[in-house]
């Protein structure tokens, strides 16, 4: 790789960490209080070009596929998983997030048993409003969901808070990986 591109893509990253950074303080209630959830349980996102790591930036051609999920969960617990957008620009100010992905009723976080509720539809963020965080989120569940894609209505405005506190979950892992849009 010459000295050039190596340049044009050390100042792609700098921008997608200033742009990512001013955004921080716009979504507060995406933030979870409680920071040590991404530690109590070990989840993987692996897309087929590799393993996610947090916070690092992919491409809307590698997410464009529902990644393979490893949680090591407990096989007497049930699990919930979902992944969505807090930087989507259909929220205008409010609390909320685009839904890209819900599965639940995972035993022992299995996500091929569990129930798939909302489909996997891999980040697309418009052009023009930078790169977006995908936060992946896990939950124990306290018994199994009675719930259906009804209950999210639209994808949009999607508040990952209030799903939790309706349906009694504990968030045990979440992190993030940050996709921009193309041109």
């Amino acid at each position: 790789m010459g000295f050039r591109m190596l340049a044009i893509i050390t100042i792609i990253v700098i921008i997608l960490v200033v742009v990512l950074a001013s955004r921080m303080g716009k979504h507060k209630r995406t933030r979870f209080k409680r920071g040590k959830a991404s530690k109590r349980l070990k989840v993987e996102v692996i897309y087929p070009s590799g393993r996610v790591v947090p916070g690092s930036g992919l491409s809307q051609k590698e997410t464009s596929q529902a990644p393979n999920i490893v949680i090591k969960g407990n096989p007497k617990v049930s699990y919930t998983l979902t992944m969505s957008d807090p930087d989507a620009p259909v929220c205008k100010g409010k609390a909320c997030e685009w839904n890209h992905w819900v599965v639940v009723d995972m035993p022992g976080g299995t996500v091929s048993k569990g129930r798939e509720v909302v489909k996997y539809a891999g980040p697309s963020p418009p052009a023009k409003t930078g790169p977006h965080r995908y936060f992946v989120r896990v939950y124990a569940q306290r018994g199994l969901l009675n719930i259906e894609r009804s209950y999210f209505g639209s994808r949009a405005k999607y508040d990952p808070i209030d799903f939790e506190q309706d349906q009694n979950l504990e968030l045990l892992s979440e992190m993030y990986f940050v996709v921009a849009p193309t041109r």
